[in-house]
């Protein structure tokens, strides 16, 4: 697993450090390595899940990069849910919490996010952990109520009424 990871990071740090990439090659090596990598890490995870190694990855996957959609932000709900099941009183966690809580709030329709912080907030014996987890929790609610209000704006002014009505929205209050 450390050796997956470690190509990763270092096809990271040399798209990173590019100042002229031209063609994209060492960005699409890049995503290539995590499209094929991390997966691969995920299923060696499940062997022992509960271990520490297991926790070290799973943290490192839900922390990589800023990938929105995709088979990427796939793997990154799945190592969040594997955290929720197996380390919620791990004391490491803390920073995760407060990760997902500062870059993770456009993300409150994500159930198993809300579902890792609630674990978190709830299992987590050490004060720190359980109190990032709970604001991170608050910084969801706020990003929600927020997004819950602009769109019943949305919904007020003829132009966004109708782009409105092109789209199922009746999740957006689960």
């Amino acid at each position: 697993m450390r050796t997956l990871r470690k190509a990763v990071d270092d096809a990271s740090a040399i798209y990173q450090a590019a100042t002229n990439d031209t063609g994209h090659k060492l960005e699409r090596t890049y995503y290539h390595l995590i499209q094929t990598n991390l997966p691969q890490i995920l299923a060696l995870v499940q062997q022992d899940p509960a271990s520490e190694t297991a926790f070290e990855m799973l943290s490192w996957i839900a922390l990589k990069g800023n990938f929105e959609r995709g088979p990427i932000w796939t793997n990154r709900l799945q190592a969040v849910e594997l955290l929720a099941k197996y380390h919620t009183t791990h004391s490491d966690v803390g920073p995760l919490c407060g990760f997902i809580g500062h870059n993770w709030v456009w993300r409150w329709r994500e159930k198993p996010v809300e579902d890792f912080l609630q674990a978190m907030a709830k299992d987590n014996p050490d004060r720190a952990p359980r109190g990032q987890a709970i604001f991170s929790l608050g910084s969801l609610n706020v990003t929600k109520a927020e997004n819950l209000a602009e769109f019943e704006q949305w919904g007020r002014v003829p132009f966004y009424a109708a782009e409105i009505a092109r789209f199922d929205t009746t999740d957006l209050t689960q």
